[in-house]
Formats: structure tokens, C-alpha cells, sequence
């Protein structure tokens, strides 16, 4: 299959190195070494003092010309070898660690919303809209990418693989009018299975899951609107942990979430009422028992935490408001990059894009980090060593 080699162009911005005790990072998004995880987004292993990537971010350009669409979603399976995904079908794969990109063909046109490689040749995305997904497939590195057959016709909204085997497709509209359920494999996604509705819910429309976190075949969490649920038999049952109260802000979905173990997690969710709009972010140390709520500076696209005390979050924020209701007088927002150092209490801003969004960010076992955002943007973050 062809591929199109896609040139990088490249803004220096000023490095700022904070340090962090505890963590080092692997494959793909965020995991912990205690999530005996596969390649697949990035693992975490303890025991190496690290640097928190502050400002030392270069921006690249790598989406091919006319395209004017935004990048979703990155994955890398090493220091080496990773992939970004976007609108109109767009994946892009680099196998020098983001030096250079090349176009692969997944034939099809539809917005691809998340990726997940199971090592460096196999790996799966999904895309699409309304009532129909795309579910890709590729075992050679996506040189070559075929439609699987979807679990149930719906919308797929995440991916969250453990391992090769085992993996849940969530957010699926399995009738086809707005509700929402998950599915899990247990065979590499030869076959899927519908989780059941939890028992006391009798309403569909009232199971609704967004995205899944496990940390093992049997404990994983789902989050939806204003819910948490916590399953320890795979899915077979959940219990609701949390619901958000109702208040000033009555709207709240709950839509990404990151587990590091059976104890940590963090859980992010949008929110608009009278006040405006805002972004929610719950933390747990205590396996979902109790949650503790703060507010980040900007809307939240998407997070990545290294440690428990160490995240970076990306998203926007409104470059126009009136007063203090975070309402946009227009449309106008800058993409942004924040940081935190003590479990999401507080978040420094470290990279702006005036007139952007940024989407999704990752990082590799050698320490590095991409962000993606609109119109084909990508913030690599090179760690330097430094003697402690």
C-alpha cells in the first residue's frame, strides 16, 4: 500500500524542567506497571527519578496539505513506532519517534475517535458518527487496515485494551436512538458481548457509558453522565459509586477517565448550566470509595497522569469571555497545555496555541510526549537529563 510522506515544520519553545520522584514511561497511553498492561497507550513503571514536562514543548505541523481537520487521538507502542488519528479518515505513522509521518489508508472517510495498538504490528481504531462505526483492524503495522465486523450497529466512542485479548468498546448505541452501552472481548476482537445493564436500572437511556478504565480482566470503571460504576467480575455487574449533585451546573458529562491502580484515578467531565461552561475533575485514592472534586483553568480535551501526583491536561480555553460567566462572546479559543504536580489540586498553564484546540496527549517509555490538536498540530516534549 502507498504511503505519503509528510514533512514536519517546527516552532522551538523555551524548556522548563520540574522533577518527580516515582515513575517512568512505556507503551502507548498512560499505564502504571501495577496495570500489567500491554503496548498499547502509555504504561508507567516505577522506581526512576523523571523529569514533569513542563515548558519544553516544539510544535510540529505534520498533517498533509489540505487537510483542515484536527488530529483526535495518539498512540505509541515505543520510543519508535506511533500513530495519530483524525478527521476524514486521517491516520498518520511514524516510526522514528515523530521525526517524519507517512499517510496509511484505512479506507474510510469517517472522523476516527480513538486507537489502541496491542503491540507494534497490531492494533485497532474506531471512527464514525450518528448510528454507524468503523471498527479497523491491522496486524502488519497498519500497512494494511480492514473493516472489522462491529459488535452491535451504534456508535463507539473508546477503546481500553489490557492486553492483546482483552478490551471494551464503550459508548455503543446498540438500538440505534441515543442510548449508550459497552461491549468487552476476551479474543483479540474476534467476538464482543454486550455488558449487562446494571441490576436497579431498568432504563436503557439511564446506562450510559462514555469511557472505560480497567486495571485488570476483572476491576475496571465506566463513567457516562454524571455516573461512575465499578465492576470487580469483568462487567458482569457494576455498582454505582458516584453521581454527580445537580447544581448551578445541571449538565454534567462525565467523558475521560485514567486509572494507575485499583486506588487511583481521576475522572474528567464538562459541564454548562447558568454559570457557563466548565470542566470537572474528580480524584480517587481509595479505589472510587470517595472522590474529591476540583476545577482545572480550562476545558479538558483530555489528560494523561505519569504518578499520582504528576498530569499534564489539554483542551481550550475561551480567549473571549463576558464577565465572569466563561461564556464565549464568539466562537474564538486558544488550544492550551497545563500542568500539575500534586494530583490535579492545581494546574500550571505551560504551552498556548492562539486560535487552537489540542485533543490528546501521550508519552513514550523514554520519557517523551506528544500533544495533537487542530488543523494537524503536534507538541513533541524531548526530556533532558539532568543529575539529581
Amino acid at each position: 500500500m502507498g504511503q505519503q510522506n509528510v514533512s514536519c515544520g517546527r516552532v522551538i519553545v523555551c524548556a522548563c524542567l520540574l522533577v518527580a520522584s516515582g515513575w517512568t514511561v512505556g507503551c502507548g497511553k498512560l499505564r502504571t506497571a501495577a496495570d500489567n498492561t500491554s503496548p498499547g497507550k502509555t504504561a508507567l513503571s516505577a522506581g526512576r527519578t523523571v523529569q514533569a514536562p513542563a515548558k519544553g514543548w516544539e510544535r510540529f505541523d505534520i498533517a498533509p496539505r489540505k487537510f483542515s481537520g484536527g488530529l483526535q487521538e495518539v498512540a505509541f507502542v515505543d520510543a519508535y513506532s506511533g500513530w495519530a488519528i483524525g478527521w476524514d479518515g486521517m491516520i498518520l505513522h511514524t516510526s522514528d519517534g515523530g521525526r517524519s509521518w507517512s499517510k496509511q489508508n484505512g479506507n474510510t472517510e469517517r472522523d476516527l475517535r480513538d486507537v489502541w495498538f496491542a503491540s507494534k504490528y497490531e492494533g485497532w481504531i474506531i471512527g464514525g458518527g450518528g448510528v454507524n462505526t468503523d471498527l479497523l483492524h491491522t496486524t502488519d503495522s497498519g500497512e494494511t487496515w480492514r473493516k472489522e465486523t462491529q459488535p452491535v450497529t451504534g456508535l463507539a466512542r473508546k477503546l481500553d485494551f489490557i492486553d492483546g485479548n482483552n478490551g471494551w468498546l464503550a459508548g455503543l448505541d446498540p438500538h440505534g436512538s441515543g442510548r449508550v452501552a459497552i461491549a468487552h472481548t476476551a479474543d483479540g476482537g474476534t467476538s464482543w458481548a454486550l455488558s449487562a445493564m446494571p441490576e436497579g436500572v431498568s432504563d436503557p437511556d439511564d446506562w450510559t457509558v462514555f469511557a472505560t478504565s480497567f486495571v485488570s480482566q476483572a476491576e475496571g470503571w465506566t463513567i457516562g453522565h454524571r455516573t461512575i460504576r465499578h465492576t470487580r467480575d469483568g462487567g458482569a455487574t457494576w455498582d454505582l459509586q458516584y453521581v454527580r449533585p445537580h447544581d448551578a451546573m445541571p449538565f454534567c458529562d462525565l467523558e475521560f477517565i485514567q486509572f494507575l491502580d485499583s486506588r487511583t484515578g481521576w475522572v474528567v467531565g464538562r459541564m454548562n448550566g447558568d454559570m457557563g461552561n466548565a470542566t470537572t475533575i474528580l480524584r480517587t485514592i481509595d479505589g472510587g470509595v470517595t472522590w474529591r472534586e476540583a476545577q482545572p483553568p480550562i476545558m479538558f480535551n483530555g489528560f494523561r497522569f505519569l504518578s499520582a501526583s504528576v498530569g499534564v491536561g489539554v483542551g481550550y480555553s475561551f480567549n473571549d469571555l463576558t464577565g465572569e460567566s466563561r461564556r464565549p462572546k464568539g466562537n474564538d479559543t486558544d488550544g492550551v497545555m497545563v500542568l500539575t504536580t500534586n494530583g490535579g489540586e492545581t494546574w500550571e498553564e505551560i504551552y498556548r496555541i492562539p486560535g487552537g484546540n489540542l485533543y490528546d496527549v501521550v508519552f513514550t517509555e523514554n520519557g517523551h510526549g506528544w500533544a495533537i490538536g487542530a488543523g494537524g498540530i503536534l507538541l513533541h516534549y524531548t526530556p533532558r537529563k539532568i543529575e539529581v
